[in-house]
């Protein structure tokens, strides 16, 4: 299987990116490269098509505090163990179903088992109402802000104040190097981050709010780091008990994970590509053009072609199963003919 890079794709279908177009075309959203944006779309969709295979890996991952916030380029969780033990995966509505566990702090039980939490934007939640930092390893833009929203100590979503007068919800936060900025506001809760792309790696983190305004000492908490080509960025996260194993409350989990990889927008030439097969980008880049020139009849077929010449590429490289998958949880149907 060859991976290839945004590099090697660029002047291979640059051709097919709406009609045809330069490999170096900057006539996108604030210059960004047309052909790079119409890569990156098709490959989205394909990968969707692929759903788990070929898109799935094995990750370890140390977790703490009872939740485990998964890495940007990772989907979900399909399949777990926490401390060698074997964890079913739920979805968000499995505490609330009548043969559920209940609320995980309620429950007494010393199961493992993985909860989804959704999509959060930062790595670590805020532990009480604080006054937030940024900062960046890498010199920025002068102008360069990141924008924070949530709710502060009254529950209230956080408002700001321009120079004119007018409002905006959330507050701007200037991202640099050598200074770090604290937020005016206090927060409770944070909701989202719009972020731009950045120069270096930005740092979030939370102070205690009773350092102010003489800071003697300082409690930090650390809440995310961001690639710099992160614009908005959000984390699958799961719940589980931490009282099963131990009752140390520092106690540390080894998470291994079968996972799903999530679709990350190539930017850079030196980018890897997830999907190896270029015959099916092409025609998911000429599908995506006949939609948009309205023809969904002919778009379809180019999609569907492309949907099979990816899956024969994927089923050509993927290792076989050679034993059938199963697993035994305690108790099963027995033998089929005395169920």
């Amino acid at each position: 299987m060859n991976y290839y890079t945004l590099g090697d794709l660029l002047p291979i279908l640059a051709p097919h990116a709406e009609g045809g177009l330069c490999y170096d075309d900057a006539g996108g959203p604030g210059g960004t490269n047309r052909v790079t944006n119409a890569i990156n779309e098709a490959v989205r969709r394909l990968q969707r098509k692929l759903g788990s295979e070929g898109m799935i890996e094995c990750v370890q991952m140390c977790v703490h505090n009872g939740c485990v916030t998964c890495p940007r380029d990772i989907e979900k969780i399909m399949k777990a163990r926490i401390d060698g033990t074997y964890a079913h995966v739920f979805d968000k509505w499995y505490e609330f179903i009548e043969s559920g566990p209940g609320m995980l702090e309620d429950d007494p039980g010393s199961y493992v088992d993985l909860i989804d939490r959704g999509m959060v934007p930062t790595q670590y939640d805020i532990p009480e109402s604080m006054r937030v930092a940024v900062f960046s390893d890498t010199a920025e833009d002068v102008d360069a802000e990141l924008l924070v929203r949530g709710y502060d100590e009254t529950a209230r979503e956080v408002r700001s104040q321009n120079e004119d007068g007018s409002w905006y919800m959330g507050e701007y936060i200037p991202i640099t190097r050598d200074v770090l900025y604290y937020s005016n506001n206090q927060f409770s809760q944070i909701t989202s981050i719009q972020k731009p792309i950045t120069n270096g790696y930005v740092c979030i983190s939370a102070y205690d709010q009773d350092a102010f305004p003489i800071a003697t000492e300082i409690t930090r908490e650390h809440l995310a780091w961001y690639h710099p080509d992160e614009t908005r960025p959000m984390y699958r996260r799961y719940g589980f008990k931490t009282n099963a194993y131990t009752e140390l409350e520092d106690y540390d989990y080894r998470l291994n994970a079968v996972v799903k990889m999530r679709h990350i927008p190539m930017r850079h030439t030196s980018d890897i590509c997830r999907i190896s097969c270029i015959e099916s980008i092409e025609m998911m880049m000429k599908a995506i053009r006949f939609y948009k020139a309205e023809d969904p009849e002919k778009g379809l077929q180019y999609e569907n072609l492309a949907e099979k010449l990816l899956l024969e590429d994927t089923e050509d490289h993927e290792t076989v199963l050679a034993i059938p998958e199963f697993q035994v949880e305690g108790y099963g149907l027995g033998d089929i003919e005395d169920v």
